[in-house]
């Protein structure tokens, strides 16, 4: 099973102003420190859908990919980045 590995970030955070109601945050990180979420990602997705050939939450990151979607994992994996 893939699992996320805790590391440390060096994420670049740009915070823009664009209206007395609004900001813009962004948010850089490298490939390597986004790696581990999209593993995570794919494990979540696989646990929670059918992918054939694999029991839930054993498929493949490729598997799961090819299943959903790259931006699907994309999406999953967002949410744990900008919540850190």
């Amino acid at each position: 099973m893939l699992r996320a590995i805790d590391t440390k970030f060096s994420m670049n955070v740009t915070r823009e102003n664009t209206s007395k109601t609004q900001l813009k945050l962004t948010i850089e990180l490298t490939a390597e420190e986004v790696q581990p979420f999209l593993l995570t990602a794919a494990v979540h997705i696989s646990e929670h859908m059918d992918i054939p050939g694999f029991r839930k939450g054993k498929a493949t990151f490729e598997a799961v990919v090819n299943q959903v979607g790259q931006m699907r994992v994309l999406e999953e994996a967002i949410e744990p980045i900008v919540r850190l």
